[in-house]
């Protein structure tokens, strides 16, 4: 008989054994590596200054079209956003991971239900049950 993790959730315990946890464990250390390695080549392009500026921050003098300026300062834009989004997704990474040593893994962090395995296994960081993800999705 496989060794057991249980968690207590609302009213009931969630069960896995230690294979599937094991299985999430490597699933989250695995995804973790690959944002790590996003985010170091992601940041030095999202944080460095505008091309089209000196050290000041002015303007250069040497002439670009505005549509060039613009363009530049919204691909700078949609880097950073980039950059923060893996930045959120590493921290939920990581809560998973404590989660996990903790005995609370599968627990949905709004209601205290459990998590459908279906879901963990397709988002193993997930924080909520599908009905909370909804409903927090919609504003609610």
């Amino acid at each position: 008989m496989p060794e057991l993790y249980q968690v207590q959730a609302e009213g009931e315990t969630i069960t896995f054994d230690l294979q599937e946890i094991q299985n999430y464990k490597r699933q989250l250390i695995a995804k973790r590596h690959e944002l790590l390695e996003t985010i170091e080549q992601v940041k030095p392009i999202a944080e460095r200054p505008s091309a089209k500026s000196d050290d000041t921050g002015d303007i250069s003098s040497v002439p670009f079209h505005q549509a060039d300026i613009g363009t530049d300062m919204y691909q700078q834009e949609l880097n950073q956003m980039h950059l923060e989004q893996e930045r959120q997704l590493l921290l939920d990474i990581d809560n998973a991971l404590e989660k996990i040593e903790a005995q609370r893994f599968g627990v949905c962090e709004s209601d205290r239900k459990p998590i459908a395995k279906a879901r963990l296994q397709a988002v193993p960081w997930a924080r909520y049950c599908l009905d909370c993800e909804r409903a927090i999705e919609a504003g609610q």
